[in-house]
């Protein structure tokens, strides 16, 4: 996915790890984004 989108392995790792998260953080009641 990375190759095919022309994104780092690094960068895509960053975003995956915010992205779920936020994903965690919401499910535990946090509503502000």
């Amino acid at each position: 996915m990375c190759r095919k989108h022309s994104v780092s392995q690094s960068q895509f790792y960053v975003w995956n790890k915010e992205f779920m998260e936020a994903g965690e953080n919401r499910l535990n009641g946090d509503v502000i984004r």
